[in-house]
């Protein structure tokens, strides 16, 4: 019983699953060989070990004279050819001096990462061919002890540039006892990248959202807010570009980029300093500006009347490369559901060696790997997928159980009726070493096909419920959309109202809650019955098909702790505090304009 806890604590400290290559349990040494027999002898046993409460492997030999295998170097059968998880755990008892030798291929070739109870680090020796690495005196005190190590990142201390490829063996000098060797997921360096940036994702002020209001033609102020979600107050600074549409951080700084769609240039303002200012893109305008990379401090602006992506170096504002085709498209040979007024949809990040350009004008999501050197960025067209019709978001799943779940993201398609083409989701698995993607399953949403008061079917955004078993997605026709993640069938279609777009979970209450961008309601989803809940009322304005002024923004809160839910009645001016247990509005704070834009 004790060991099973032990492996089930394995799995639920890291959030994954992870591959087992040994746990002993099946009473046997399959798998093990003993590669240095000299002096002879040397044995391998599987036995019981009362200390540890289960079967454990013992190496029995003349201490490090002798060398054992699990595992095989690669191209040779038993080699473990893992090229995907590079955490390594394993459980050992050792009296004596030792050698852990793990057989990787990197991209500079193979080498062996190689710990020792030494209590230092040699570090990168015998030209290169090892790292080695001290887990101190304590490590062989005859007690069972449990090891974790980052191998990408003991290999990256001594060799910054390189990465590892495969891990095909664990190699041990010395006798001892030997557990639960397990591989599995880096799940930080999800932990890097804010695929679509928030305020509240990167968690630098605590209860401050951030909005901004639109040019005057569109009922707003042309500037943006800082919101107080406490003291229910605001500040507001006006904005030098024409027509403000998102505001995202820029990385972790104070400082925010200001998209200016009807400017070829976009705003950095500053809250703290009271301060803008205006970077000029020339020959287009923005579209999205807040997919960032924490590892390269780099952030991604998508443009709006060019099928192009900017690569911005935060720490100094500057464009440091423009890739797509840079031209100005044919409005009218993009016909989409969700209209030709953008090139693109949100760039993002796929993992912080990989980011995509979201090409409506050619339908084609194009995938590219930055790398970096003492030369500076480098960049790569890596992968092109064409789909039926432009793609406006990618999503990803942010719970991570499975391996797959680490690979697997949701291109959301806008549909065009004017060839017939329903709206849909295509799920796409992502290959990290190559950085390709292949689609895998597709739901057309087929009930959704016909234009409603000016309104078409498009996708918009989706959201995934936080146990990972449904994905939610809205239509603009009001429909909603439940898939289970698993089957990836929709198992239930719900009507929320004209101009369902985004979706908020509150994990404390297990609701979703959808905005709908061109009705004066709400719809609150109840996760446990997959029904609606209830339409809340928050506007006091009409959907107008003439301007189609939104009525909600795009991108609304819910606070950390689940209870409540931040948003703006878009025209009346008015943001939001709802109460999510009695689904009640229960402040208001009027801001005047018609803020319809938090983060891109």
């Amino acid at each position: 019983m004790n060991k099973i806890i032990t492996l089930l604590l394995i799995l639920l400290t890291t959030n994954i699953y992870a591959t087992i290559y040994e746990d002993a349990q099946n009473k046997n040494t399959i798998g093990w060989k003993v590669y240095d027999n000299s002096p002879s002898n040397a044995k391998i046993t599987n036995i019981c070990d009362s200390t540890h409460h289960g079967r454990v492997i013992k190496l029995d030999g003349a201490s490090t004279s002798n060398g054992y295998m699990f595992g095989n170097i690669e191209r040779r059968l038993g080699s473990w050819n893992n090229t995907s998880e590079t955490i390594l755990r394993w459980q050992m008892k050792f009296n004596e001096n030792f050698a852990i030798y793990i057989r990787v291929i990197t991209s500079f070739g193979a080498k062996y990462l190689y710990y020792t109870p030494s209590s230092s680090s040699k570090g990168s020796i015998k030209n290169g061919s090892y790292i080695h690495i001290g887990l101190g005196s304590k490590s062989k005190n005859n007690t069972w002890q449990t090891f974790t190590r980052n191998l990408d990142k003991d290999l990256k201390k001594y060799e910054p540039y390189n990465k590892i490829i495969a891990i095909n063996a664990f190699l041990i000098r010395g006798s001892g006892l030997i557990d639960n060797i397990s591989l599995s997921l880096d799940k930080t360096t999800r932990n890097t990248i804010i695929p679509i940036d928030t305020n509240i994702e990167l968690g630098h002020e605590k209860n401050i959202l951030y909005y901004v209001d639109p040019r005057p033609e569109e009922g707003g102020e042309n500037r943006a807010l800082r919101i107080n979600t406490t003291t229910m107050d605001f500040e507001e600074i006006n904005v030098d570009g024409t027509n403000p549409h998102s505001i995202d951080r820029a990385g972790n700084s104070n400082n925010f980029y200001i998209r200016t769609q009807n400017s070829n240039s976009f705003d950095i303002v500053n809250f703290t300093k009271n301060i803008t200012k205006t970077i000029p893109l020339n020959d287009h305008a923005p579209r999205a500006i807040g997919a960032y990379n924490n590892k390269y401090k780099l952030q991604l602006l998508s443009a709006k009347n060019m099928p192009i992506v900017d690569v911005i170096d935060v720490t100094t504002n500057k464009v440091i490369k423009t890739l797509g085709q840079r031209k100005n498209y044919d409005k009218t040979k993009l016909t989409s559901n969700a209209g030709s007024g953008a090139a693109t949809g949100h760039s993002f990040w796929f993992d912080e060696n990989h980011f995509a350009l979201i090409d409506r004008v050619n339908k084609q999501l194009k995938i590219y790997k930055v790398s970096k050197n003492n030369k500076g960025f480098s960049f790569k067209n890596t992968n092109t997928l064409k789909f039926p019709t432009g793609i406006h978001a990618v999503e990803r799943i942010n719970t991570i159980r499975t391996k797959k779940d680490l690979i697997t993201f949701y291109a959301l398609g806008e549909g065009d009726l004017t060839k017939k083409i329903s709206p849909f989701i295509s799920e796409l698995l992502f290959n990290p070493l190559n950085g390709t993607a292949q689609k895998g399953r597709t739901i057309n949403f087929t009930q959704s096909s016909k234009r409603i008061n000016s309104i078409n079917p498009t996708t918009h955004h989706a959201g995934i419920s936080p146990n990972g078993k449904y994905l939610i997605v809205p239509i603009f026709d009001g429909k909603v959309y439940i898939i289970n993640t698993c089957s990836m069938k929709v198992v239930k279609v719900l009507q929320a109202k004209l101009g369902a777009a985004h979706v908020e979970f509150s994990k404390k209450y297990n609701l979703a809650i959808i905005t709908n961008h061109f009705d004066p309601n709400i719809t609150i989803i109840d996760m446990n019955k997959l029904t609606v809940k209830k339409h809340l009322t928050i506007s006091h304005h009409k959907f107008d098909p003439k301007t189609k002024h939104l009525l909600q923004p795009h991108f609304s809160y819910i606070s950390k702790d689940g209870k409540y839910f931040y948003t703006f009645a878009t025209q009346d001016g008015n943001f939001l505090k709802i109460d999510l247990r009695t689904l009640k509005i229960i402040d208001t704070l009027h801001t005047g304009g018609a803020p319809e834009q938090a983060h891109s």
